[in-house]
């Protein structure tokens, strides 16, 4: 099995899109799959926002997007009318405090 990847789907929400967005995240991650370690909904400028997921592994990230028809994270930003870019990466070194 592989390290830990993190998924990152991005979107530009259109205006009046954010508290839509916020509570289908919340209703989303009200149960995580267990092959999330960590997720967390973002907002920058200019209306972008990220939705950021920490997987077990890449294979259980792959067998989670098998399972779904679209990801809750591709999901959230498109019903909210912005169609997201999903990218993910390797994590190479992790750290935490607390």
């Amino acid at each position: 099995m592989s390290g830990h990847v993190l998924s990152v789907t991005s979107a530009t929400l259109p205006s009046g899109a954010e508290a839509p967005v916020t509570e289908a995240y919340r209703q989303a991650t009200a149960t995580l799959p267990h092959m999330v370690i960590h997720t967390a909904l973002v907002r920058g400028e200019g209306n972008e926002w990220r939705i950021v997921t920490l997987w077990r592994s890449r294979e259980q990230w792959e067998e989670y997007r098998r399972s779904v028809d679209t990801p809750a994270a591709v999901k959230i930003f498109r019903d909210a009318g912005a169609e997201p870019v999903v990218a993910v990466f390797d994590v190479v070194h992790r750290a935490a405090s607390g």
